[in-house]
């Protein structure tokens, strides 16, 4: 069960709290024009297993097709902008983003920023060696770009993001900042994504939603976070 909230009621809330962690998912990225994984999946049912540690490399098209999306130019949105709200006013204490794009550390500081599941940019890997986001999409734009790589470096390039199968980031550190948060924001995700679900859920007597459908089990601030940032932000 749930319990929808009025704008109102948050922004109370956010105005008594002296340390707010944020918790970020897809909601806030599509509303600046980062693609929808949901929609992505439809229009490519390989695209899991290009995303797989242990498969990405049979499925370079895919996988080609992914980062070019998720590499266009993205345009920080109202979510963004209340994050550098909190942070002007001293109350941010970390933001926590499962999304890729980095939108958040172009809104705040990065020394505030975790991306759990890392970002598009991150330094792509071939063996052991560190490689530029900038020739990952070079590869990734080349006509079997991939598989040349490949047979000229002798190893598969893979980016540096979490992919399926890998560790998700900075969770020891997201456990101690929401025992010290007295809010904790949740905006664009329905708390489905593991394990970043779980922590946030068992603090979820601290745990307010932004989203466009109610979060099981938290109290929820019903309909698109770029409207009611808006309105929080007046």
């Amino acid at each position: 069960m749930h319990r929808q909230m009025r704008v109102d009621q948050l922004i109370a809330r956010t105005r008594d709290a002296s340390n707010v962690v944020v918790v970020c998912g897809a909601g806030i990225s599509t509303a600046s024009g980062a693609p929808d994984f949901k929609t992505l999946y439809r229009k490519d049912p390989k695209l899991s297993l290009a995303l797989d540690r242990k498969h990405f490399a049979r499925h370079t098209a895919s996988l080609a097709r992914f980062l070019l999306e998720f590499s266009a130019h993205h345009t920080p949105g109202e979510a963004h902008h209340l994050l550098a709200r909190l942070e002007d006013s001293d109350k941010l204490l970390r933001c926590y983003t499962m999304n890729l794009d980095g939108l958040e550390e172009r809104a705040v500081d990065s020394s505030r920023v975790r991306c759990v599941h890392g970002k598009i940019d991150d330094p792509a890997r071939c063996g052991k060696q560190r490689v530029s986001s900038e020739t990952l999409l070079a590869v990734a734009e080349a006509h079997n770009g991939f598989e040349r790589y490949r047979a000229d470096h002798g190893c598969n390039l893979r980016p540096g993001f979490v992919l399926y199968g890998d560790s998700v980031r900075h969770l020891d550190e997201m456990s101690v900042d929401l025992k010290h948060a007295d809010l904790i924001l949740v905006m664009g995700t329905r708390l489905n994504v593991e394990p970043v679900a779980g922590l946030v859920r068992g603090s979820r007597h601290k745990v307010i939603g932004i989203n466009n459908e109610p979060i099981d089990e938290i109290d929820t601030v019903v309909g698109s976070c770029e409207e009611v940032c808006a309105r929080i932000l007046g």
